[in-house]
């Protein structure tokens, strides 16, 4: 290699510190192709580098806030995607790349920049699941007031679903939501059963959920994150999460669902490390029932971001209450979703921008990615 090639290639490396907006979309590009091989050492021999790197620039089009990221949390984000073997950004919303703000330690300042974490969407989630060849079926589904429903723990375990003709369209309000899987060892059936509360309670310590309510006093107010606009889809996919760790888990599912954790509470995600193979799971102690990972506030570190926006105090929310027999008849007590908010019922759960004031659009299809020269 020549001299100057060795001082284009450590401009280039500079260059990846920097918001993509700065550098320039040829030089994200460029960057892209820098480090090709690499995405194809993490990527499973059916997929293909390319069309990975042409979603990347895809999610930048659809998600404008990905470009004031850096570009190599960017790339670091990406490659995550693609170890995982999930694509970001598609309609088939098996994962996402999200701009978050992230403040940092540099000598003696505090610091603020914008980086891109990896998040996984309902499907994702199944698809892991499924993956790991020992599930032969799993679903996921809410439960509302006119519906019949009833489920028991125990010696005799047994759920039952039945949506009452009468009221197809009139379902009442949303109780809650169940899982369930059946194992190819067996034909074993694993569920579990989460109500509404239980959701909420694990919705507010997110940091969608709490960004966008620090905007309520915003004119216009800025309520758009996932659980604001899908917050039927999101309470799947923390259902899902749950009966997971009922069932026979893989490296890869665990540390996808690890890295989604982090992200949803304001972890760092350590992407670098998980491209690297070095991510591991560590175990955390958690309520019985709570899908919420520790969150108390510690300084950042001289050299590792904290993905904590500045004013947020992210700390635990605890869900002891055990799961007994149960049922539900028509009611019409209960609220349907978070204040104010009335949830969308299936529809696909849309990644918020940066600070989550735009929801970006989903790529329509193949032909509209952009090619990389």
């Amino acid at each position: 290699m020549s001299q100057t090639q060795e001082v284009s290639l450590h401009d280039l490396q500079q260059k990846g510190k920097l918001p993509a907006k700065d550098a320039g979309i040829g030089t994200v590009k460029r960057y892209l192709e820098l480090n090709k091989q690499a995405l194809m050492d993490v990527l499973p021999k059916s997929a293909n580098a390319d069309r990975m790197m042409r979603l990347c620039l895809g999610a930048i089009r659809t998600t404008p806030g990905l470009m004031e990221c850096t570009i190599e949390s960017l790339m670091s984000a990406t490659m995550t995607a693609a170890q995982f073997n999930l694509e970001p950004n598609t309609p088939l919303q098996q994962c996402f790349l999200i701009p978050y703000n992230v403040s940092y330690k540099e000598g003696n300042t505090f610091k603020k920049r914008k980086d891109v974490q990896f998040q996984l969407g309902y499907k994702g989630v199944l698809e892991l699941i499924r993956r790991s060849g020992q599930v032969k079926k799993v679903q996921c589904q809410a439960f509302y007031s006119n519906d019949i429903f009833e489920f028991e723990f125990g010696t005799d375990e047994h759920l039952t679903h039945k949506i009452m003709p009468q009221y197809l369209n009139d379902r009442g309000t949303l109780q809650g939501f169940y899982a369930y899987a059946i194992l190819t060892d067996g034909d074993e059936f694993i569920f579990d059963i989460m109500s509404k509360g239980d959701v909420d309670k694990i919705m507010e310590k997110t940091e969608a959920w709490k960004n966008a309510e620090k905007s309520w006093g915003q004119s216009p107010p800025k309520r758009n994150s996932p659980w604001h606009l899908h917050y039927v889809e999101q309470g799947r996919k923390t259902m899902i999460k749950r009966l997971g760790k009922k069932l026979p888990q893989s490296v890869e599912s665990a540390n996808a669902i690890a890295l989604d954790h982090a992200a949803e509470v304001g972890k760092p995600q350590d992407l670098q490390a998980a491209i690297e193979g070095e991510f591991v799971v560590t175990e955390v102690d958690t309520p019985e029932g709570s899908d919420v990972i520790d969150t108390e506030t510690k300084t950042p570190p001289q050299t590792t971001p904290e993905s904590v926006p500045e004013g947020v105090d992210p700390k635990t929310g605890e869900d002891k209450r055990g799961q007994k027999k149960g049922g539900t008849g028509p009611k019409k007590d209960q609220d349907d979703a978070p204040a104010a908010v009335k949830p969308d019922d299936g529809g696909p759960p849309q990644p918020p921008d940066s600070a989550y004031e735009d929801a970006p659009a989903p790529n329509k299809q193949d032909d509209d990615l952009p090619e990389l020269n």
